[in-house]
């Protein structure tokens, strides 16, 4: 009794903190990269800055409040969710809106198979499998990385088709780095008609040129509609454009705040490839940010920019490859240029070349299994995902994901089994980390190295 008379004297007076304890970092309570399979999702990242960070959100349907969404994937850039989720609907989760597109693949950033893709939401029990990342996913307080990646594997229950997401941040510099996605998808028992990947963004205007700046001739269309058998979510699209093209394409979407300032951009370059469509068009607004203040602008009965990517037959061995950069208008991009390469070996390996403003190269190779040698120009790997960046034509850092064999101008990594290797050179001294054992061969010398989660002196 004492002790309740106590409490109701005491609870009226303000609260005060104890100045001795020291506030917490963020940095202590996160790590790279988080999955959680219960719910199937996955949080990749290269740091916690507010602002220039990099972010990755990937998830399926596994538990409660899920939609038919696949592997769907959210971005991060410049403070803001850029490439977002879009909501669940004008009203909420008893709307036709909700029941017919904010619950559909088609509002989501993700890859719809012959216009069909779908499976009970709400209560939903598809999730994916995590078949590989670096680093590992980690205890909160773990080191940030300036590269990782992951990949995962979703079985469509409606179309039974395979499909696999691989996703990685590179960081170019403490304000500055870029995605890569490369997303497969094909029918297990083929006849494929085609597959389509959505991606939304957030802004209020989109240009979608070839990667060398050239104009596209698109024509209106009604083509995303439910008419040829879809899902009605299709519908919900206007404002289409379309056009056929087997060119690289880069498409800039851009916010521009209402409150005045630079622009934020995310600039998307994409492989192009024999038998695809290119759509520019407006989806419904993204309710799930309407109501957060701090916003850019006014998002509200503002349509999302939505570009949409239809490759006719599978997409496995003619991938959906992107790279994606977000920016503002005073600082601009850190890519200069994007070049997508035809690798040698596997027929479902992609190849990536891009350039940064400083004059630096990343090369980027990734395959659906490390059985195969493949790979282009100096660069070859037996790999889930390998990536090498070069500074006056010297390598510099390299990252071996999920591989058994990584090979360049001086370099070589050898595993018995699938192997994570990180290498950087700092002041001309190699330093290296692997998840097992393995034999690296680095300036002249061949060391069997041991696993180590900490940078090792080469």
């Amino acid at each position: 009794r004492r002790q309740r008379q106590m409490c109701i004297r005491d609870r009226d007076k303000p609260l005060k903190l104890d100045p001795n304890v020291k506030p917490g970092k963020i940095e202590d309570y996160v790590s790279p990269l988080f999955y959680a399979p219960n719910v199937s999702w996955l949080v990749q990242r290269n740091g916690m800055n507010p602002r220039n960070s990099l972010m990755i959100s990937l998830n399926a349907s596994e538990g409660n409040h899920m939609h038919a969404n696949g592997i769907s994937m959210e971005l991060y850039g410049k403070g803001y969710v850029l490439g977002p989720d879009a909501g669940i609907g004008l009203y909420l989760y008893s709307g036709l809106d909700y029941l017919e597109y904010y619950s559909q693949f088609p509002s989501h950033n993700t890859v719809c198979v012959d216009g069909i893709s779908s499976y009970p939401v709400m209560k939903s029990n598809h999730s994916f499998d995590l078949k590989s990342s670096f680093p590992a996913p980690a205890k909160p307080g773990s080191a940030f990385t300036p590269i990782t990646y992951s990949d995962v594997y979703f079985r469509e229950p409606e179309s039974r088709a395979d499909q696999t997401r691989l996703m990685g941040i590179v960081t170019t510099g403490p304000e500055t780095g870029y995605y890569v996605d490369i997303f497969r998808s094909r029918k297990e028992q083929g006849g494929d008609k085609m597959h389509d990947y959505f991606y939304h963004n957030l802004g209020q205007t989109m240009s979608v040129t070839a990667v060398d700046g050239s104009p596209l001739d698109f024509a209106p269309s009604e083509e995303l509609s439910f008419a040829g058998a879809h899902l009605y979510a299709y519908s919900y699209i206007y404002d289409q454009q379309m056009v056929r093209t087997d060119k690289d394409i880069r498409a800039d979407f851009t916010v521009r705040p209402d409150a005045g300032g630079d622009d934020i951009r995310m600039t998307m370059w994409q492989q192009g490839m024999p038998g695809r469509k290119i759509f520019r068009a407006l989806s419904p607004e993204t309710e799930g940010l309407s109501r957060d203040n701090t916003m850019p602008y006014k998002i509200k009965g503002q349509p999302t920019l939505t570009y949409v990517a239809r490759q006719t037959g599978e997409a496995w061995t003619r991938p959906f490859v992107s790279v994606f950069e977000p920016s503002v208008s005073s600082e601009g991009n850190s890519v200069s240029r994007v070049d997508f390469v035809r690798t040698e070996g596997a027929d479902d390996a992609a190849g990536i070349e891009v350039t940064l403003k400083d004059g630096r190269k990343d090369f980027i190779l990734s395959a659906t299994s490390c059985d195969k040698e493949t790979g282009w120009g100096k660069m070859k790997a037996r790999a889930s995902y390998a990536c090498l960046r070069e500074k006056d034509g010297t390598p510099v850092r390299l990252l071996l994901g999920h591989g058994l064999l990584f090979l360049s101008e001086g370099i070589e990594v050898r595993s018995s089994e699938p192997v994570d290797v990180s290498m950087e050179r700092k002041g001309g001294v190699w330093y290296y980390t692997a998840s097992r054992p393995c034999e690296i061969k680095c300036g002249g010398k061949t060391k069997k190295v041991k696993a180590t989660d900490c940078p090792v002196k080469w």
